[in-house]
């Protein structure tokens, strides 16, 4: 797996994704409603329901936290 796929796969399984609620609830002055669509800007949105989403996007990241959870499992 590509470096970057494996920071993002890394970041969206262990809940550090950088999304606007997680900040907001770091205490950064942000929304943490999605810019785009008006729901709330969670890492599920962004990956699986935001129309700001490109659907081979959005495949590639479920493809890749699918790929990182199997590595992390391997003993």
């Amino acid at each position: 797996m590509p470096p970057n796929e494996f920071a993002c796969a890394h970041q969206y399984v262990h809940g550090s994704l950088k999304t606007g609620d997680l900040l907001y609830k770091w205490g950064y002055d942000v929304c943490p409603i999605c810019q785009v669509c008006g729901q709330r800007d969670t890492q599920p949105h962004r990956a699986t329901t935001c129309t700001r989403g490109d659907p081979a996007a959005i495949q590639l990241l479920t493809d890749a936290i699918a790929s990182y959870e199997a590595e992390i499992e391997q003993p």
